[in-house]
């Protein structure tokens, strides 16, 4: 009988992480060895009640449609259990009668990219739904299991942020797609004279890729975008206030023309131009 149970694949308990607005979606499959790809996108087009197209990215690869769940995706190994406190026993040290009854551990959720794309036709919603009804491919199944054993094939140089999806079939205007549904949500809460550079924004989409390879998201994932603000306009702040002081006439002559510098620019120059004149005033009553 232990044989019997510890051969049986345990279900898979999935977070979609949508590249828009949607929320995230949580979803228990009890056969990940049965459902391909493809039935796992028709069950979640009908929960989000959705017409475009779907693609599933799991550790920076696309998933085939025809593959199985768990031949696709490798789950994360389970945390290991916490030793019960003392005062979970009930009269103190246990006598040795009985049997001890392990914690409850909580389920290990693999979290899943899925990228919303254009709308599809009749015809293609079609297709896919036969599709959902294949069973598993088992050529393609035995290329995901490849790919997820072998680490070496990922350690050659790969372009950086959604450029890495053109590998694995996604086509420019998908990217550019993505790309911009990403932006909108990641610069919410930038200033306009204080938006992040490209580079900034391709290590976020690189990090909006790995954040499935197996460890489990913070809670708050908008603080992280917070400290990258703070830091970029506290940078704007030391270097406005370093050319109002050292250049005080010159930014003087720049402040009276409003259209030259943005609105934080003049008031982190002006304060530098501020403190200048007043180290001048105390050196000269001095």
């Amino acid at each position: 009988l232990s044989s019997a149970s510890s051969a049986t694949p345990l279900p898979y308990h999935l977070t979609i992480r949508f590249s828009n607005s949607l929320p995230d979606l949580d979803l228990d499959v009890p056969s990940p060895h049965t459902t391909t790809v493809a039935s796992l996108k028709n069950l979640i087009r009908e929960r989000i009640s959705s017409r475009n197209r779907l693609r599933f990215i799991y550790q920076g690869r696309l998933l085939s449609d025809s593959a199985s769940l768990s031949a696709s995706i490798k789950p994360p190994p389970a945390p290991p259990a916490s030793p019960p406190s003392k005062s979970d026993e009930p009269w103190g040290r246990s006598k040795g009668k009985g049997k001890a009854v392990d914690a409850p551990v909580a389920p290990v959720r693999i979290y899943i990219n899925c990228s919303i794309g254009d709308e599809l036709t009749p015809e293609e919603l079609a297709q896919e739904q036969a599709a959902a009804a294949n069973p598993p491919d088992e050529s393609s199944s035995a290329a995901s299991s490849h790919l997820n054993g072998n680490p070496s094939s990922w350690t050659r140089p790969r372009p950086r942020g959604f450029d890495r999806l053109l590998q694995t079939g996604f086509t420019h205007s998908e990217i550019e797609t993505l790309r911009t549904q990403f932006a909108s949500i990641r610069t919410e809460g930038f200033a306009p004279d204080a938006m992040p550079s490209p580079d900034t924004l391709r290590s976020m989409e690189d990090a909006w890729i790995d954040s499935n390879a197996g460890e489990i998201p913070s809670a708050d994932a908008s603080a992280e975008d917070d400290f990258n603000g703070m830091s970029t306009v506290l940078d704007m702040m030391i270097r406005g206030m370093m050319v109002g002081f050292f250049f005080p006439l010159g930014s003087l002559a720049w402040l009276l023309r409003s259209d030259v510098w943005s609105e934080k620019w003049q008031v982190f120059v002006g304060s530098g131009v501020a403190l200048s004149l007043l180290v001048g005033m105390v050196m000269s009553l001095t």
